[in-house]
């Protein structure tokens, strides 16, 4: 960006032996860039003629083209290959983070700070290398003005000062402040959003329509009004400048007319420069106004990612490479806050093919077994070991990797039938979806799906029942021939007949260790063992 800042420079003294030329000027009263460049010509055998002149002013410009635009692309590829790394640098600290960092931020902060905060990021660096060269380009002209005069350049810098100084500062401060605003008022939407759009059928089944078109509304028109007044600020900024770049000149112009004797070349080449000069201060205080106002992006995204990247899960340990013998809790106690135990000393363990309930009222802490045994949360005080390894000294990763995980809410992800059981087993085949499909009872309503595996999920609508896509799910568990299976109330959201069918497939699934928290103890009858919660301790019935 420096090379081109000079060439732009440069240009201001091809223009001053053009007008010397032109004047007619005696070699005496020619100026000393005039003489040089007259001596440069003349020493290449060429004569000097306005089309020497012309072509020497020609080549200048287009290498100054030139490099302007090797520096846009090397400036272009830098900042939307940081654009990449802001995002997938991000999401990478997203996905790995402990549940309960993960949960300490909202989904429309997380959202808005991967979609557009990054985006703004990228946009802020290029404002930044505006600015640099912006402030490089300005530097060179004030030299080249220096040179040709040091007592108007100081003036102009005087008045730039008193006049700019004030207004950049608010301007900024002001630009900063109202971004912040609008990156919250971002976060609130996110959120609204999500949770409305996540729970349509409540929102409908209470008649709430309306009452989420005015919340939303309400967190668009502060979205609103905070990206107004942030552009107005910048407007204002941008307005301002121009004018009064031209009354700098017009006093400039003054000044050099009844106190200076500036030639008629010097003082065209001083205003030209002039007039460059003020077009890349505009420029210069443009872009550090945007970037100013990318600053609440910055901070945010580093806060977000610092805060997460403290708190990573532990991906690195001893590798349980298969489940052989058992699960064991001695003496676990669980806590959310330090006055109300989830878990009370909680000892029992988990055999190597058996069938293992988890019963009790709701908030007797079944599901934070699931978590503690998969690693989402750690245990406030006691141990818990697979195979007589500490669950500590193990990577949170590879305990996952043996574990087929049934969530409560039974979520089938985006993409077709056969993704999803990819993302399960990612070198699974066909033969193999087939056959679990059968296992698990499925393919009896698969004929509904015209397209088989390559069924987008977002097309099967109504064509399934829930059971049938718990069955679904509880298969692609099934898919990466886990060593555990995990199931949290996979009967919560049934009806009688879907409810029986679960159970039936449970009872079938054979050589497998499976883990099924449940308040419906009925479901459940023929396991192996049955562990009770009852505020926060562990007995087996």
């Amino acid at each position: 960006m420096s090379l081109s800042a000079i060439l732009q420079a440069t240009t201001v003294f091809g223009i001053i032996p053009i007008v010397d030329y032109v004047s007619q000027t005696s070699r005496e009263d020619l100026s000393t860039v005039s003489k040089i460049v007259f001596d440069f010509i003349n020493s290449i055998g060429f004569s000097v003629s306005m089309i020497s002149l012309g072509l020497t002013l020609v080549i200048v410009i287009l290498l100054r083209v030139l490099i302007n635009f090797l520096e846009n692309y090397f400036r272009f590829k830098t900042i939307y290959d940081y654009l990449k790394v802001f995002s997938v640098d991000f999401f990478s600290v997203v996905v790995r983070a402990k549940i309960p960092s993960f949960e300490m931020n909202t989904y429309g902060k997380l959202s808005n700070t991967l979609t557009n905060e990054t985006q703004k990021m990228s946009a802020g660096m290029d404002a930044l290398m505006k600015v640099v060269f912006s402030f490089v380009t300005v530097v060179a002209f004030a030299s080249t003005m220096f040179f040709i005069s040091p007592a108007l350049s100081l003036l102009m810098g005087a008045l730039g000062l008193i006049l700019f100084f004030p207004i950049t500062w608010l301007a900024n401060s002001l630009k900063t402040f109202y971004q912040k605003k609008y990156v919250n008022n971002l976060n609130f939407l996110g959120d609204n959003t999500y949770n409305i759009l996540s729970n349509i059928k409540l929102v409908k089944g209470f008649g709430n329509e309306e009452k989420s078109i005015k919340n939303l509304d309400g967190n668009i028109s502060g979205l609103r009004d905070s990206i107004f007044r942030s552009s107005l600020t910048s407007s204002v900024n941008a307005t301002l400048t121009e004018p009064l770049i031209f009354i700098i000149i017009v006093i400039i112009a003054y000044y050099s007319q009844n106190y200076l004797e500036l030639g008629i070349p010097l003082l065209v080449a001083f205003m030209f420069s002039a007039n460059r000069l003020g077009l890349f201060l505009n420029i210069f205080f443009t872009s550090l106004n945007q970037y100013y106002g990318y600053i609440p992006s910055y901070r945010q995204f580093f806060e977000i990612h610092s805060f997460l990247n403290q708190n990573k899960e532990k991906m690195h340990g001893k590798e349980l490479k298969d489940f052989v013998n058992r699960i064991n809790f001695d003496d676990v106690s669980f806590s959310y806050d330090s006055s109300n135990k989830v878990l009370n000393q909680a000892t029992f363990n988990i055999k190597k093919g058996e069938k293992v309930a988890i019963v009790g009222e709701s908030g007797a802490g079944k599901s934070t077994i699931i978590d503690l045994i998969m690693g989402f949360q750690k245990p406030t005080s006691g141990s818990i070991s697979f195979d007589n390894a500490n669950i500590n000294e193990l990577s949170s990763n590879s305990i996952r990797k043996i574990i087929g995980y049934v969530p409560q809410k039974p979520t089938l992800i985006p993409g077709t039938l056969r993704e999803n059981f990819q993302w399960s087993k990612e070198n699974i085949t066909d033969e193999e979806i087939n056959n679990i499909l059968h296992r698990t009872d499925c393919m009896n309503f698969m004929s509904n799906l015209q397209e088989g595996l390559d069924t987008e999920i977002g097309n099967i609508g109504d064509k399934l029942s829930g059971g049938q896509i718990q069955r679904l799910c509880l298969a692609r568990a099934l898919g990466k021939n886990p060593g555990i299976l995990i199931l949290d109330e996979p009967t919560s959201s049934l009806d009688k007949k879907s409810e029986i069918e679960i159970k039936n497939l449970l009872e079938n699934l054979k050589e497998i260790t499976i883990l099924c928290v449940t308040h419906r103890r009925e479901i459940v009858e023929n396991f192996d063992k049955t562990i009770f919660l009852d505020k926060g301790k562990a007995s087996n019935i």
